[in-house]
This record gives C-alpha cells, sequence and structure tokens, in this order.
C-alpha cells in the first residue's frame, strides 16, 4: 500500500506542499533540511480584507494597536510591452491596492517595498507574517478550508 503524502509548510516559500522522494518541496524545489536563511519565527496566512485583524504587528507578532497601510502595485501583463503599457496612469492593466494592516513602531519601515507572496485584487492577499499573528488570526476568523470547486 502506498503512503499518503504529508502536506506540511515550507520553510522557504510557506506553500502546503508535499515533499519530494529527494526532501525537496514541490512547489520551490529547495530542501526542508536546508535552513539557510530560514526565520523560524515567520509562517505565511491569507488575510481575507472583509476579516477582522489581531491587535499584533504582522512583522514582529508584538502587540500592538496601531495600524499602517500595506500598499502594492498588482501588474498582470507580461513582456516589455505589456509592462511598459501597464505603467501608464489610467491604465487598467495596473492597479494599486491598499489593506490596512497592524504594524509596531520599529517594523513601520519594512513596509516600504514589501509585496504579498499572492493575491487576489481586493479580496485577499497572502503574506509572510509572524507566527504569533498567524495564530491570532486564525483564532479570530478560523483557519481556512482547501477549495477543490
Amino acid at each position: 500500500m502506498h503512503e499518503l503524502p504529508h502536506y506540511n509548510e515550507c520553510p522557504h516559500c510557506y506553500a502546503p506542499a508535499a515533499v519530494r522522494a529527494d526532501g525537496g518541496c514541490l512547489a520551490c524545489g529547495r530542501r526542508r533540511d536546508d535552513t539557510e536563511g530560514v526565520d523560524p519565527r515567520m509562517t505565511a496566512v491569507t488575510v481575507d480584507v472583509r476579516h477582522e485583524l489581531p491587535c499584533c504587528c504582522f512583522l514582529c507578532g508584538a502587540d500592538t494597536d496601531r495600524g499602517k497601510t500595506l500598499s502594492y502595485l498588482s501588474n498582470p501583463a507580461r513582456g516589455p510591452m505589456g509592462w511598459l503599457v501597464g505603467l501608464l496612469p489610467g491604465s487598467t492593466r495596473s492597479r494599486r491596492h491598499r489593506q490596512l494592516m497592524p504594524v509596531c513602531g520599529p517594523c513601520t519601515p519594512q513596509l516600504k517595498g514589501l509585496r504579498p507572496i499572492t493575491f487576489k485584487a481586493g479580496q485577499e492577499m497572502r503574506l509572510r507574517v509572524h507566527k504569533r499573528f498567524r495564530a491570532l488570526y486564525e483564532g479570530v476568523n478560523g483557519r481556512p478550508h482547501l477549495d477543490w470547486g
């Protein structure tokens, strides 16, 4: 009988993926036992814009009542011409998205240039976050369920 694959979060790309026979992640290819550059305090969570956010800095896990806007640009265009067209003002190919996130004072400078791992424009985004933030977020909003439909 075949053993079912184990889906664990990769410490490099944070994807919930199975491990290949050689120990590599199916999503990014890096070996799970290679811990170089891995911060064990960090994980990823999908934040829905309609959900309640905990009073905890999403970058360091410290308690905070401060909120700052995480702003990022979506540009689905591919290739040099698509990229150039996407930069034009008013272009439908690019759009700025904003999400208010809890962040403490010392972590505020880290917001500049920070982008989600993945996102559905205006609905949800998958972010690299502190494990404490994820635990509190899922405690308030519940864990997401895989949607195979």
